[in-house]
């Protein structure tokens, strides 16, 4: 459908014209060629957005008044003020601290743009000098400044200013920026490195019956976005305003007043392939996937989740011949994804955290019946780290010689933090497998969060109730498998430490702990005991006061007693190893 974007005139921003206009226009493409518009940038969403900027940037533009205004009636109701914080010391001796520690040799500054007009109607100018013959540099009194020289700043090296800049604090530097345009073109990729959009939590309570507007910034230098509690549209507008973006954040409030529902990621919201590191943050994926999100050819390093809704795929369990086609064409099999599933990229992913305690809300999630498919918390996990029933759902849709996903896979993954329920402890065995030679550090933190309840009438709430138990029929998890596993971080509650003690013992075996020469040395006398050794039946007994002792410590025992035996040193009249469940001997 063809639009002509010349209609499109300065004024007040009309987001129903747009809205309009847009769906007219994806109406008329099929799914594989409104995902290929979107990759290439020929979508009318991005040349939409250009031609606002276009007029957004005309000298008194009604476009850009129409945006202040919504901002300023924002900021006026929510209290929100844009101003510095307070600077305990001069701009002046802020800026001279900068110098001492950034500079070797005497140094003048002053303004580059004007001969007559010096830096020191903003900054005095400041001589760095060596003290006696010590070699230190001192600050010159204020008293005894020298008139500047007529050596001029844009002579010196870019290195040496943004050695001296870049040791001033942000406000500073914002500051800094209004001194001339030199420093201004210094200073504004460190100070303009990230662009945030953010809403105060209560803006839904300041404009309730207006659509929001999406404040489109265009800057070169940007390197990452950070969404607070900002509405996220369909299409994301720095996808291709922004190619060097490597940092973004999705983060919501979670508990919004008369809201019911969490911030959505939505459908077909796509991120450049230059992100390295993603954070999700009480935000919802409902219809959609964390892997949908993300360009098949970037490089995803860190991944942040953190009390999110859905996230991972919702697959029927049979999949019709139209229904396997639609699948394809939903997830851009058929489009910009098809070169990147035959030939996929090596592994990105090195960290990531995990924390799926709590829904967007602050609610524990608790799931005390198990279900036939896959879904929520348990359909991510199982997609996320691939394993042998993510890999079955994958495969209703996924070809033989195709892999999926890209950027989430786990198989070069070095350090994993996670917090989950107990609902999900019964799965994680089937979890390492994917990353069983590459991870090195594993943090498991077992919290006990309060569940907020519900008010009650007349206006009295319930205190916070501790919830001990969220599902599921395991205790603990099982951290078997981990065969590269270094560092193993545990954090808890105090009452959780058995629970904790547990889990370590999956992953440590009882010959790491104990063995022969620890024993022998226990047995054998010493100077404590005045030189008497043991010299009479030795029994080891394994017992566990829930479940049968593993057989991997059943099988270190019995090597154990039985090298003692053997010892003629130690001269054991007999030694064995007896395991028991609970008070019953196993035999």
């Amino acid at each position: 459908m063809e639009i002509n974007l010349a209609t499109v005139v300065d004024g007040e921003f009309d987001y129903d014209l747009m809205g309009k206009a847009l769906d007219a226009y994806d109406d008329a493409l099929t799914p594989s060629q409104r995902w290929s518009c979107i990759h290439d940038g020929t979508h009318l969403y991005y040349c939409y957005m250009a031609r606002l900027i276009e007029l957004a940037n005309k000298p008194k533009s009604l476009l850009r008044a129409s945006f202040d205004v919504r901002r300023d009636i924002i900021l006026a109701h929510t209290g929100v003020s844009a101003a510095l914080s307070p600077i305990p010391f001069s701009f002046a001796e802020r800026m001279e601290s900068a110098l001492l520690r950034a500079a070797e040799l005497p140094l003048w500054l002053w303004d580059p743009d004007s001969q007559s007009r010096t830096l020191s109607d903003a900054c005095p100018p400041v001589v760095l000098a060596r003290s006696g013959g010590s070699g230190m540099l001192s600050p010159p009194s204020f008293v005894e400044r020298m008139k500047p020289s007529t050596l001029r700043a844009t002579k010196l090296p870019t290195e040496i200013w943004d050695s001296v800049l870049s040791r001033l604090e942000y406000d500073v530097q914002l500051l800094s920026r209004g001194i001339c345009t030199w420093w201004c073109n210094i200073l504004t990729p460190c100070t303009h490195a990230y662009l945030v959009l953010s809403l105060p939590d209560r803006w839904t309570d300041i404009i309730p019956h207006e659509e929001p507007e999406e404040v489109v910034t265009f800057f070169l230098v940007v390197r990452g976005v950070r969404f607070q509690n900002w509405p996220v549209f369909p299409y994301n507008f720095f996808l291709h305003l922004c190619p060097e973006v490597e940092t973004v954040v999705f983060k919501d409030h979670g508990s919004r007043p008369y809201v019911a529902r969490p911030s959505n990621i939505p459908c077909p919201f796509l991120l450049p392939r230059s992100v390295v590191d993603l954070s999700l943050i009480r935000v919802s994926l409902e219809r959609y996937s964390i892997e949908g999100m993300l360009s098949p050819d970037g490089c995803l390093r860190q991944l942040y989740i953190d009390s999110i809704q859905e996230g991972g795929l919702y697959l029927p369990a049979l999949l019709s011949s139209s229904e396997h086609l639609r699948v394809r064409d939903s997830l851009a099999f058929n489009s910009f994804r098809r070169s990147s599933l035959s030939e996929p990229p090596a592994p990105s992913l090195k960290y990531l955290k995990l924390d799926i305690l709590r829904d967007p809300y602050g609610i524990q999630v608790t799931r005390q019946r198990p279900q036939l498919s896959l879904t929520g918390g348990f359909a991510l996990v199982h997609q996320l780290f691939q394993s042998e029933l993510g890999h079955l759902q994958y495969g209703l849709f996924v070809g033989d010689s195709e892999t999926f996903p890209l950027q989430t896979r786990v198989s070069c993954l070095e350090e994993l933090d996670m917090c989950i329920g107990t609902q999900y402890y019964g799965d994680t065995s089937l979890l390492w497998p994917g990353m069983s030679q590459s991870l090195t550090t594993l943090t498991v933190r077992i919290r006990e969060p309060p569940i907020s309840l519900s008010p009650l009438e007349y206006g009295v709430h319930c205190g916070p109730v501790a919830e001990h138990h969220s599902g599921g029929s395991v205790s603990n998890i099982n951290l078997n498998g981990l065969a590269a596993l270094l560092t193993l971080n545990v954090f808890s509650v105090y009452h959780g430490v058995y629970g904790c003690m547990q889990m370590i013992s999956s992953h440590i075996h009882l010959g790491e702990i104990m063995g022969f020469d620890y024993m022998r040395h226990k047995l054998d006398g010493d100077v404590r005991n005045n030189g008497l050794a043991f010299r009479g039946t030795f029994t080891l007994a394994l017992r566990s006061p829930q479940w049968i002792m593993d057989n991997r410590d059943y099988d270190d025992g019995v090597s154990l007693t039985a090298a003692l035996l053997s010892n003629t040193t130690l001269g054991l009249r007999h030694a064995k190893c007896v395991r028991y469940h609970r008070d019953t001997l196993v035999v």
